[in-house]
């Protein structure tokens, strides 16, 4: 050990560090000022586009992981003519489109309720209205 007493000097700095960080960040810093925007701008591309990705994400993980994909290619009817389980169940072509048809039917889903749901909430409407009113 070189030089004993280290520790001790480590902790007490570290307890007077702690108070002083305390201290500017309650004290000596002021809130940020409000800024508002119109809308999310190119976050809401973003926030889309990771929409999607995720869709195509958790497809592939299915697809790559999951066994309970032979029980819907047989009620899909991507089911082999006679072929016994184990081949459907490692056959990639079948996999691969119960996988697609899903994906694309989430895709729908998506599209279809982004277009049902407003943008912006009528409560929020009436609201803006209001204060327009006044």
């Amino acid at each position: 050990v070189a030089f004993p007493p280290t520790s001790v000097l480590a902790f007490i700095n570290n307890v007077f560090e702690r108070k002083t960080d305390a201290h500017k960040a309650l004290m000596e810093t002021r809130r940020a000022r409000h800024s508002s925007a119109a809308s999310l701008g190119v976050w809401e591309t973003f926030f889309e586009l990771l929409a999607y990705l995720a869709i195509g994400t958790n497809m592939a993980i299915l697809w790559q992981a999951s066994d309970s994909l032979l029980t819907f290619q047989r009620a899909v009817g991507f089911d082999d003519d006679g072929a016994d389980s184990d081949s459907l169940s490692e056959s990639i072509g079948g996999r691969l489109a119960v996988i697609v048809l899903l994906e694309h039917a989430l895709i729908l889903m998506r599209l279809v309720i982004s277009h049902a749901m407003p943008d912006t909430p009528s409560w929020v409407v009436r609201a803006a209205a209001h204060r327009r009113f006044r």
